[in-house]
């Protein structure tokens, strides 16, 4: 939250949590008593509040019973009362619509007839990093109900309240709208590579000619495992290590594989996942493919294994740490048109996934504008320019 300018608007004031809300803090019946729990009274619980699409709560994970209600002290609080998680943590919010209770981990703030719930919602909003630096806990931090009932939040008006309310609501509801269609445009566009791929090595309709031969990948490349090196071996320099990963482990001084080549990331997670490069590497827990032959070309090669990442995937061996084998690489069989062919289907392809590539970057610079849209409007809000 950025600072409230110290003059504010005319007819506002700093007000403090407690002086227009009724604080409320929450507990846990007993655990081990079951007719304690699976009721109808909704129990609000942090995991509850960070799990809300918008800011309405409804319902919740676990409901209690009355038995249950009446074994701890617990106390109901009315719809339009605005809940905060005030540890594990510090800012879920949420505003109640229906009478519900939480446990220890959230305080439900009953507004006054002072204060519209909805611009309490937003104000509390806006604040949650003041918040968070209010906590205090040697285990985890937590937001005492003294803090936060002593806690400022500037306050115009009811009318003022309900128009900024309004339009906040709207402003927020549009920021969504726009960044699930920002997202369903990512995930379209990252899905274009593995169309590209398919069309381009299925045949028929596709890019790769009908007149080829297949061939092992190992009659034409060298398939062989890397030569392990651990962290500790490790000296600081620009040389990507290659592991079990997608991405380099760490940075070494040498390389022991100068590219172009394809790497098949060896065990864990990620065990067979393929990966393409034109620089120096040190090739430690992967397999390494380059060319033996003048039949191939091996970003033509590249792309074909990409092609079949899934399946490549499924050479994984062992139940605990999965590992994916060289000689099983080896055994892949690869389309080999002409080698002009090859050339030819390789640029086409680079082309399309630079294209992807700058169309992903694109709409990822969106999302982040996209995602700094709240926080402006809030500061916009709070500071009287709307």
């Amino acid at each position: 939250m950025e600072a409230v300018p110290s003059e504010l608007p005319a007819g506002w004031r700093r007000v403090a949590l407690g002086d227009i809300t009724r604080v409320v803090g929450g507990t846990t019946p007993k655990s081990s008593t079951p007719e304690y729990w699976g009721g109808d009274i909704v129990w609000v619980t942090p995991t509850d509040l960070g799990k809300l699409a918008d800011k309405e709560v409804s319902t919740c994970e676990r409901k209690i019973t009355k038995a249950g209600y009446d074994s701890c002290g617990l106390n109901l609080v009315p719809a339009d009362s605005v809940i905060l998680s005030t540890r594990a943590p510090i800012g879920h919010l949420g505003i109640a619509q229906v009478d519900l209770c939480t446990n220890q981990g959230c305080r439900s703030l009953v507004p006054s007839s002072a204060v519209d719930s909805i611009y309490l919602y937003f104000a509390l909003k806006w604040s949650v990093d003041d918040l968070k630096n209010l906590g205090s806990g040697s285990t985890f931090a937590e937001l005492s109900k003294s803090n936060l009932q002593s806690f400022e939040i500037p306050l115009p008006p009811i009318q003022a309240q309900k128009r900024i309310a309004a339009i906040l609501n709207e402003q927020m509801a549009a920021v969504e709208q726009a960044r699930k269609a920002s997202e369903a445009c990512l995930e379209a566009v990252r899905a274009l590579p593995a169309a590209y791929l398919r069309e381009a090595f299925s045949g028929g309709g596709g890019t790769l000619p009908e007149r080829r031969r297949w061939i092992a990948l190992g009659d034409v490349c060298e398939v062989k495992r890397g030569t392990t090196i651990t962290r500790k071996e490790v000296v600081e320099g620009d040389v990507p290590v290659i592991a079990g990963g997608q991405r380099p482990a760490y940075f070494h001084n040498q390389p022991n594989c100068v590219g172009p080549v394809i790497t098949v990331s060896g065990s864990g997670a990620y065990a067979g996942f393929v990966n393409f490069f034109d620089t120096p590497i040190f090739a430690s827990d992967c397999s390494t493919i380059q060319a033996i032959s003048k039949e191939v070309e091996i970003q033509f090669a590249y792309l074909f294994l990409k092609s079949k990442q899934e399946a490549i995937y499924a050479l994984q061996q062992g139940s605990g740490q999965p590992h994916v084998y060289p000689k099983d690489i080896a055994k892949i069989e690869i389309p080999l048109p002409s080698l002009s062919e090859q050339k030819r289907i390789a640029v086409i392809l680079a082309e399309q996934m630079a294209a992807v590539e700058q169309l992903q970057k694109s709409i990822m610079e969106e999302a982040s504008a996209i995602a700094a849209l709240p926080a402006s409007l809030l500061r916009q809000a709070f500071s009287g320019a709307i």
